[in-house]
């Protein structure tokens, strides 16, 4: 074979190594892709996204299928990181409803579902964390259903503040601790009744429990026997379920379940509930505040609200 044809082939045979190479090492790094361009025909291919954090669960093997969304296209995706790999993210810890990420891994088929496959720690990045996920008030009351359960940061006027108290919970304060009773119906003035130790999990407590009929403007004709407040508070569990008797108390009436407002924005608006707490102090009807909670959807008004605490409440 001539010396030139040789040298022509040897050229061609490196320049298809090279390719081939070149192509392999491309293999090796992810291509960024939008949520909303995944689809079908990407199955395989390696990837990265970036995307926030709208809902954890735990999977049967003992790692994490984290809820993906887009804010800007409302495109979503799961994507799976197995027990070692999530076990072994330093930034577990701040992976919240509301966190940006950045996470790779191959495009594979769940079903009918195209998922993110993460099969290393250095495959996911916290961007920023749920309480820095900012978003304007019209994008949050135009987009509620597709926010449910994401912690976001809003800005708002307040307006239509109305604090609400649960009128049933009578609070007795006593040097031993506060002593809560429920009753539909109690009188003013000290008071004498009837009742029942209970614990209640949701508000984390034990409760006397009043019956209708079984509380009365003090003095009254009960039948049980006087129980001194210290010693159910002391011993709730001898007297869990056990008749009990408060005589001649004057609790204070009405627990505050928390505080109702609308945030504004010109005309858009997004109620929020403090649950448990006041407005903090100096705050009223009025003034621009920064307000991170999650969403959530409230069925008794049959609207989408912001529920957290006064703590995540903040004059703008």
């Amino acid at each position: 074979m001539e010396p030139r044809r040789l040298l022509a082939l040897a050229l061609a045979g490196t320049f298809t190594g090279l390719l081939a190479l070149y192509a392999y090492a491309a293999s090796l790094h992810p291509t960024p892709i939008r949520l909303a361009d995944i689809g079908g025909e990407d199955l395989g291919r390696y990837v990265e996204v970036t995307a926030h954090v709208r809902r954890i669960e735990g999977t049967r093997s003992g790692g994490v299928s984290l809820h993906l969304v887009d804010l800007g296209s409302f495109a979503t995706l799961r994507a799976f990181v197995p027990r070692a790999a999530w076990e072994a993210f330093q930034g577990r810890a701040s992976v919240l409803p509301g966190a940006e990420l950045l996470a790779r891994g191959e495009l594979q088929g769940f079903g009918e579902e195209v998922v993110l496959q993460v099969e290393s720690p250095s495959d996911l990045v916290l961007l920023r964390p749920a309480e820095e996920n900012r978003m304007t008030l019209q994008t949050l009351a135009s987009r509620a259903p597709d926010l449910v359960g994401l912690g976001v940061s809003v800005r708002g006027a307040l307006a239509d503040i109305r604090e609400i108290v649960d009128p049933t919970r009578l609070r007795l304060d006593t040097p031993g601790g506060t002593l809560w009773i429920v009753t539909a119906e109690a009188p003013a003035g000290p008071v004498d009744l009837c009742g029942r130790m209970e614990w209640n999990p949701l508000a984390d407590r034990w409760e006397v429990i009043v019956a209708p009929g079984d509380v009365a403007s003090s003095p009254a004709t009960l039948d049980c026997s006087d129980s001194p407040p210290e010693d159910l508070l002391d011993h709730p569990e001898e007297h869990r379920d056990q008749p009990v008797g408060l005589r001649g108390i004057l609790p204070d009436r009405g627990e505050l379940i928390g505080t109702a407002f609308t945030l504004r924005e010109g005309s858009f608006t997004v109620g929020g509930f403090l649950r448990g707490d006041s407005l903090p102090e100096g705050l009223g009807a009025g003034d621009v505040v920064d307000f991170t909670a999650p969403v959530e959807y409230y069925e008794p008004e049959a609207r989408y609200r912001l529920v957290a605490t006064a703590a995540t409440l903040r004059a703008a």
